[in-house]
């Protein structure tokens, strides 16, 4: 069975690269990444299926166009790839249901520098009980996805709309314009 459907992506891969794009005098050459997702017998869970599946597409833009990416229950760059995925569905269900929260705390220079203060922002993805989850390893974090996107904005939003709403927390908050002007 794991064959035929090997075979068979192969097959479908070969006509769709062969086929090509017409646009006024151009043609293009269509390239398709192409995986073929084994899953565990007994896995009746769909999302389970629907995540593998696209974990599986995943590995296969990023492995290049060369050949159809044949991915098994239990592939450890599968379970990696899904563990992100499992980040991402994390993230947009807090994200849609605003179950983030943000934290500050001060930068302070080591050798006593008197600038401006710094500060580090964090966020926190909540649980369904309220409680910060711990973070993923950085090789589990969704980078470069929407989800990653969408949380930038809301990061963003909600720091400026807390500095707007509490001006009184901001008391050495320095006019850029003049600050500007005198090194001038």
């Amino acid at each position: 069975m794991e064959n035929q459907g090997y075979a068979s992506a192969r097959q479908l891969k070969a006509v769709i690269e062969e086929a090509r794009f017409h646009y006024e005098e151009h043609s293009f050459v269509i390239n398709c990444a192409l995986a073929v997702a084994g899953i565990a017998r007994g896995s009746n869970q769909a999302m389970e299926r629907l995540r593998s599946v696209e974990a599986a597409a995943s590995l296969s833009k990023k492995k290049g166009y060369k050949d159809v990416l044949m991915v098994r229950p239990g592939d450890r760059q599968l379970e990696a790839l899904d563990q992100v995925m499992v980040w991402v569905t994390r993230i947009n269900r807090a994200l849609d249901n605003d179950n983030l929260a943000l934290r500050c705390q001060q930068i302070t220079p080591i050798g006593g520098n008197k600038s401006l203060p710094h500060y580090e922002i964090l966020l926190s993805v909540l649980d369904e009980q309220g409680e910060a989850m711990p973070p993923p390893s950085s090789s589990r974090w969704p980078k470069n996805t929407t989800a990653w996107q969408r949380l930038d904005r809301w990061v963003i939003e909600h720091v400026l709309l807390w500095m707007h709403e509490n001006p009184e927390q901001l008391p050495l908050f320095v006019d850029f314009r003049s600050t500007c002007q005198a090194r001038a």
